[in-house]
């Protein structure tokens, strides 16, 4: 008995039901175990065709495998299919109404980390599988394959659920399926709570895109529908194409063959290339892998690593009595099969000779290939037609085991030049390179250069020196319009070095500073080793045009600035082997000199009094006038990571010129404030920017306000709510004006240390603390601002039209860019950090919180830097809860937060507003209410880490406000208490007449704040005069 398989478990043989059950591919039959020896043709004295036994394949395992490969679907499901398959989108481009080409990001990068199944404090690093090849062969099944098996493996009896491509259907068997690019998870490494590299599956248009419009594509214009429900990228941000201006480059077969695989190529670990007939590889499958090689090799600069490229003869015929499957055999065979008839293609001649001109030996096809991929093997995938379907899920699995074997050197290969980017930092990559490759189709993409603009906030003294280093690099090229050697770049920084080593030792150590030369040796090493491997460049020169590339990232050989690649290896006569000593040895000898000088100095006539401190800081501020003057810093040095005056700290204070110095320098190079009526040591002023001294001084002098130690502190933290919020402010506008009758007579904003929202508590924050408002103000513009910032996007109230229009905006009901025009209007686009200084009136710390863009973890956004909260408490003194963000500081200026940005950012709620995208860092943000509506933690954290010398104790003040609830609401809810059943009623939150009592006390105050004092808790006699000049 023969006849179409059907997802039944009833024997064809017996007619009962059985488990297992097996298929019959040459008889097309399903029998259960005992039934399988009864059938005629499996005999054993019965041979199939090819003189082997007929194929038994587990029925399950069958099934799946048909549904995939012969989808019977009519054409509403696989329209509807496309429909939800559009989640997966992740790049691409269309035309505006005004036909005007566009590229957009759909978002699902971002997604798919969030709902990977590892753990938040261990690091992912994920890793990129890109399917490339013609329209129709088979990259949409593989892909779906490759994710069943793993489900399989992981859940044998549940239905899939990861999401996979969308397999061509018969009805439209000619015409191609899937429209630009789209993201997939892998079930095994994404349900990986042990393992951290997560693997995707990039699945692309077809090359030979522009013929024929994809059936995804076309699903998503049916007229008969309204275009907006399904409009794919309603998550992505759209960038314009600057490039697309002619009628060829506007058109989908350009972009596919352009633009795709510069992005592709440039962070793909593996690229799968797919080929339908292996009779056509040199012609098709060889040309499509070098030219997408080619056109993609010399867009990157400074990649980390060369993708590893895996041809699939999709379809190949094989008969079952094969053994030569093996990979590496397949591609030797492959290869020889070419033999040396490809340089006699005219489309791969340009290319032996380009690569031959550039020094580039090409005796066969695979150095050909070499050229643009770490390594080349072949697996070969059997014919449909053919029904071997155990081969088939024996060859996708030999598919995955060469995967994972590329991915294994990709990492390891990146883990041994330390260039792996975790899931975060690889997203700022791409959206850098989006960005990019939408302005510029012909300039290269410069990894370092994105790397410098998002350093960590540095930790020690040689990532303080590798700062520096780094910046007379890149400010004397500049300069100069000449590189630097490195052997300039660190005689220079040689006497910086020790003058900050006598420095720190004259202010912390006894004795001798050469004494403890020893303790900062392992700083100097690794600041050299780290910028001979990561930042200097090679020194090949060609004509005038100079490799750019960094040892670490010099896998494609030699590239000048526009991309251009020579064969060579990397060539610098500036080497960590050669340089080490005698860079340890010029410190040391520059050390002794110091202290010489230093000794001349006690003894010299009116320096008896000076401490030693004193004397090392000024021969310290001449080395680092002398370098500054040389390179011209007052333009330069304005990074937010490194203080540029002693190389020890991070900075803390912007000055009028834009320079920032840590707490340290500044009670260095300031003097204390005279005759401003009381007697504490913890008013500063400076005179000028000690980074250029031979400058005229500040017409008016610079004050830095320090809080005395030991003094407790005072924190506020503000919640989200809405437009509630104005019930914070009438909260505190009654404490500001008791206080204001009372003998204080200070406003608000000089009574707290520290002030951090969140949302409507976050646009609190910064009015207080970035203005110099009082309450009455702050209420009227906070009710303006809500006036504005609530606009309701039209057709609301309309139910299909309503969420027609709120599902294209992200779900948000309310527009976005009136709430961006309220808040750029009343904070203004000044420098959240390091902008214009305020020195003039006391304004607190302010910070505030927001999510990452897709949820996956808080941050904090604050006026003010800091250390890592690990490095500068003792575990006594943090939790993992204290840390459970991040703290954002950009390193690179342009990357700062404006005050208003970092409003947007935090008031970023969905289903009311759209993702706030920061274009500097390219960085989207949510609303800080999704971890933090109360961010009483986040204070907690924050407190500790700015003031460590009070870390252990209570804060003197910490007040945290509320936004209130609504009275009907909880009115609502008491009655409904009092109407549930008794047994039920004392597990409710409400359920006691205790609690019912007090909440009818907190709704009664709602309407009304009395007037009270407050006093400090732990110092209530604590003089408040330093709060105040």
């Amino acid at each position: 008995m023969s006849h179409q398989p059907t997802d039944s478990n009833v024997c064809d043989r017996c007619d009962q039901v059985r488990t297992p059950l097996s298929w019959c591919v040459n008889c097309r039959t399903r029998v259960c175990e005992p039934c399988w020896e009864r059938v005629p043709g499996h005999r054993v004295d019965r041979l199939g065709p090819q003189d082997l036994p007929h194929e038994k394949t587990d029925y399950r395992s069958f099934i799946r495998l048909q549904n995939m490969l012969y989808p019977n679907l009519s054409e509403d499901e696989l329209r509807h299919l496309h429909e939800a398959d559009g989640d997966a989108f992740w790049f691409g481009t269309s035309n505006d109404r005004y036909g005007e080409p566009y590229f957009t990001d759909g978002g699902i990068y971002s997604s798919l980390m969030a709902q990977s199944g590892h753990s938040e404090r261990t690091p992912k690093y994920p890793q990129l599988v890109s399917f490339i090849g013609q329209t129709n062969a088979g990259k949409s099944a593989l892909i779906k394959m490759l994710i069943d098996q793993e489900e399989r493996i992981l859940s044998p009896i549940e239905q899939p659920s990861f999401p996979s491509p969308v397999v061509g259907s018969a009805l439209y068997e000619n015409e191609p399926t899937s429209a630009n690019v789209h993201l997939y998870a892998d079930p095994r490494t994404m349900l990986d709570t042990s393992g951290h590299t997560p693997l995707l599956f990039a699945d692309c248009e077809g090359l030979d895109a522009g013929a024929r419009v994809p059936r995804a594509e076309i699903a998503r214009r049916q007229p008969e529908r309204i275009e907006i429900l399904y409009d794919w990228i309603r998550h992505g941000r759209k960038r314009k194409l600057a490039w697309a201006k002619t009628e060829q480059t506007r058109g989908r077969q350009f972009t596919v063959k352009q633009l795709y695989p510069r992005i592709l190529y440039t962070f793909s670990d593996v690229v799968v290339f797919v080929l339908k007939n292996s009779k056509t590889f040199e012609k098709t499958a060889l040309n499509n892998l070098l030219n997408w090689g080619e056109n993609s090799l010399e867009q990157s600069i400074n990649q980390p690593a060369l993708p590893h490229a895996i041809i699939v003869l999709n379809g190949s015929r094989i008969a079952r009595s094969n053994s030569r499957l093996d990979t590496r055999e397949t591609t030797n065979s492959l290869l020889e099969s070419v033999g040396t008839s490809f340089d006699q293609d005219p489309d791969i001649v340009p290319l032996i000779r380009s690569w031959r001109e550039r020094g580039k030996r090409i005796r066969n096809c695979r150095d050909l290939i070499g050229c643009y991929y770490a390594s080349f093997s072949v697996v070969k995938i059997p014919m449909e037609e053919q029904s071997q379907y155990n081969l088939l899920a024996k060859q996708i699995s030999t598919l995955r085991q060469e995967i994972d074997k590329c991915c294994r050197l990709s990492y390891d290969a990146k883990r041994e030049a330390r260039l792996l980017s975790k899931a975060d930092e690889l997203d700022v990559y791409v959206q850098h390179a989006f960005d990019h490759f939408s302005t510029y189709l012909d300039r290269p993409f410069d990894f370092v250069k994105i790397s410098l603009q998002h350093k960590p906030i540095p930790e020690n003294f040689g990532e303080h020196l590798l700062q520096l280093a780094q910046e007379i690099q890149d400010r004397g090229n500049k300069r100069n319009r000449q590189r630097l050697t490195g052997q300039a770049i660190f005689k220079k920084l040689s006497i910086v070095v020790s003058s900050s080593v006598l420095l720190e030792c004259m202010r912390y150590h006894k004795g001798r500073a050469i004494q403890h030369l020893d303790e900062y040796t392992d700083y100097i090493d690794n600041v050299l080793w780290e910028f001979c491997e990561k930042s200097y460049p090679c020194e090949y020169d060609s004509d005038g045009r100079r490799c750019i590339n960094t040892r670490q990232r010099h896998g494609k050989g030699h590239q000048d600035p526009a991309g251009r690649v020579r064969v060579g290896d990397y060539q610098s006569s500036f080497t960590y082997e050669d340089t080490i000593q005698t860079w340890i040895d010029r410190v040391k000898r520059q050390l002794q000199r110091l202290e010489g000088r230093m000794q001349g100095l006690r003894n010299a006539q009116g320096n008896q009094d000076r401490t030693d401190a004193s004397l090392a800081l000024q021969l310290h501020s001449e080395a680092m006038t002398a370098l500054y003057d040389e390179i011209d810093s007052e333009k330069l040095f304005s990074g937010r990571s490194t203080c540029f005056s002693c190389l020890m700290a991070i900075p803390q204070h912007a000055l009028p010129c834009r320079h920032l110095l840590c707490n340290t320098c500044v009670r260095g190079h300031g003097r204390l404030r005279q005759n401003i009526g009381y007697d504490h040591e913890h008013v500063y002023e400076l005179q000028q920017c000690p980074l250029h001294t031979n400058d005229r001084a500040w017409k008016r002098h610079f004050i830095v306000r320090f809080k005395p130690n030991l003094v407790g502190v005072r924190v506020l933290s503000l919640d989200g709510g809405g437009i509630r919020g104005v019930v914070e402010l009438e909260t505190l506008f009654q404490i500001e004006k008791e206080m204001k009758n009372s003998e204080l007579k200070i406003p608000l904003r000089a009574f707290f240390d520290l002030v951090v929202g969140t949302s409507t508590g976050a646009i609190i924050a910064l009015c207080l603390a970035t203005k110099s408002w009082g309450l009455d103000k702050c209420i009227e513009t906070f009710l303006a601002l809500c006036d504005q910032a609530f606009t309701p996007r039209r057709l609301q109230g309309i139910p299909l039209l309503q969420f027609a229009t709120n599902f294209r905006h992200g779900g948000s009901k309310y527009k976005t860019r009136p709430l961006h025009r309220a808040l750029r209007k009343v904070l203004g686009t000044e420098k959240l950090f390091g902008g214009k200084p305020h020195e003039t009136a006391h304004r607190p710390k302010v910070a505030v919180t927001t999510t990452e863009g897709e949820g996956t973890k808080a941050i904090v956004i604050g006026n003010y830097n800091r250390p890592e909260i690990s490095s500068i408490l003792s575990p006594a003194n943090t939790s993992t809860r204290d840390a459970d963000y991040e703290f954002l500081r950009p390193s690179d200026p342009k990357c700062e937060f404006n005050t208003w940005e970092a409003a947007a950012a935090s008031t970023a709620a969905p289903r009311f507003f759209k993702k706030f995208h920061h274009q500097a860092s390219q960085r989207s943000f949510l609303d800080g209410a999704l971890y933090h509506n109360n961010p009483a933690r986040v204070v907690q954290g924050e407190r500790k880490a700015l003031w460590p010398d009070v870390a252990d104790h209570d804060p003197d003040i910490f007040l945290s406000l509320g936004t209130g609830q609504n009275e009907s609401r909880i009115q609502r809810q008491l009655r409904n208490d009092d109407e549930a059943d008794d047994s039920t009623r004392n597990e409710k939150v409400y359920g006691s007449s205790a609690a019912r009592d007090m909440l009818k006390v907190l709704v009664s105050q709602l309407a009304y704040i009395p007037p009270f004092a407050i006093r400090c808790a732990a110092f209530p006699t604590a003089p408040l005069t330093w709060l105040i000049e």
